[in-house]
């Protein structure tokens, strides 16, 4: 019982119950529980097989799952086709997928595991730090496609022998809005040309820590004529690439671009207010280069158009790639409004 006075007390009691039976219904009822987060924890092949067993059934929408590919018990932590099968049986209504550091590996040599067994549903597929063998995860039967409905593909952070790079496969999804390669290390201009089919879909591209040239960068900017959010921070572009794109849009010619990321770059001030002349819609700014002094940075920011935010950062040396597409700037896209 309240003591005499305590009315706060029993004020914020009957002001909270809604909640408290909000929570309750969100705990008793399966139907309402659309997503399983997992990501904070990392799951052996037994924990995540329990896991999926009890609480994944057809009201699932959302599954982000956390593995320890690095770790030396392989047995506990390899990620087998079963748990592939069973998303496929038991969610057949899922469209976010995140795997994060998994080992998806056979072998070294060797991925058993393929797209075909994942869910038809699937829009957003993030695949972060995971070990596979890109031609023969992504491999498909002759005729026949894999998740029609793919919008987003999250490479991020990926390691595979160069040898088996292959970035041909992902042609077969012209219904792909947003494509994250950061940090794929192997990736030049030559391994760029397997996406080319895909340029001119994509509104989201994240390039960061590639060995894309001025070449690789020249021919995303005229291909790419829908793309809004680029990420090309932690390469050795030094902006030539945006003179030469001018001169092939004109002078009244621009780019749909309103988020761009140039940190830890080698752009001068002449290439970025080139590059700010075609952009009139950009904005967010981020960059960095040993080739911009503050003065400079300074110049930049004011030549911005209007609402545009920048956001210079501090010593190049201090920053790595920005995982972009592991934030909710990217996760939480409207990917179907961006048109």
């Amino acid at each position: 019982m309240l003591r005499a006075g305590d009315f706060t007390i029993l004020r914020h009691y009957i002001f909270n119950i809604p909640v408290c039976r909000h929570w309750r219904r969100l705990a008793s009822e399966p139907a309402v529980r659309r997503k399983i987060d997992a990501s904070s924890v990392e799951l052996t092949v037994p924990k995540l097989w329990s896991l999926l067993q009890t609480h994944a059934d057809a009201n699932v929408r959302a599954i982000r799952i956390r593995g320890d590919g690095g770790h030396f018990n392989r047995r506990l932590w390899e990620y087998k086709p079963k748990i592939f099968k069973c998303l496929t049986h038991q969610c057949p209504f899922l469209t976010v997928l995140e795997f994060k550091h998994a080992d998806l590996f056979h072998n070294k040599r060797i991925t058993r595991m393929s797209i075909t067994q994942l869910p038809p549903t699937l829009t957003h597929l993030f695949l972060r730090q995971c070990d596979f063998h890109p031609a023969q995860f992504f491999r498909t039967a002759e005729g026949r496609a894999a998740l029609p409905a793919l919008q987003l593909l999250d490479l991020g952070d990926f390691w595979c022998p160069p040898s088996h790079i292959d970035l041909g496969s992902l042609d077969q999804w012209p219904s792909l809005r947003a494509l994250g390669l950061e940090a794929w290390r192997s990736v030049k201009d030559k391994g760029l040309r397997d996406i080319f089919p895909l340029l001119g879909f994509l509104f989201v591209l994240d390039l960061e820590g590639t060995r894309m040239s001025e070449n690789g960068l020249e021919v995303i900017l005229l291909k790419a004529s829908n793309l809004k959010y680029l990420f090309v921070g932690s390469t050795k572009i030094c902006g030539r690439a945006f003179s030469s794109v001018r001169k092939h849009v004109g002078c009244v010619g621009t780019l749909k671009i309103t988020h761009l990321c140039m940190r830890n770059t080698r752009v001068t001030e002449i290439s970025v207010f080139q590059l700010l002349k075609m952009t009139p819609n950009l904005r967010w700014l981020a960059v960095t280069s040993a080739n911009l002094p503050q003065n400079a940075l300074t110049r930049v920011e004011a030549a911005l158009p209007k609402g545009c935010r920048f956001e210079p950062m501090g010593p190049v040396e201090d920053y790595k790639c920005c995982s972009h597409f592991a934030t909710d700037v990217v996760k939480c896209l409207k990917l179907n409004e961006l048109s």
